[in-house]
């Protein structure tokens, strides 16, 4: 595993990968939809955008861990720390 830092061409695949952490976490009766269902709702709101924008204004303080986990060059996951 490599880690790097996340970059604004990181977008898409962070929102998809968020998506999918939100699904999982959300209420069990909002999992009784299917995923995709809830992935097209999810990014028919704001959310998504105010997420990202969040994640690299945050990027700003050094302290702050924003990075893409990558196995064998495919992006696996991201980890975002902030203080």
């Amino acid at each position: 595993m490599k880690f790097r830092s996340v970059e604004l061409n990181d977008k898409e695949v962070i929102l998809d990968l968020h998506c999918e952490i939100n699904y999982e976490c959300d209420a069990p009766w909002a999992r009784k939809v299917p995923f995709e269902e809830y992935k097209k709702k999810w990014f028919s709101t704001s959310q998504p955008e105010t997420f990202f924008n969040h994640l690299m204004q945050t990027k700003e303080d050094g302290r702050t861990i924003a990075e893409i986990v990558e196995d064998d060059d495919k992006i696996i996951g991201y980890i975002w720390v902030i203080f």
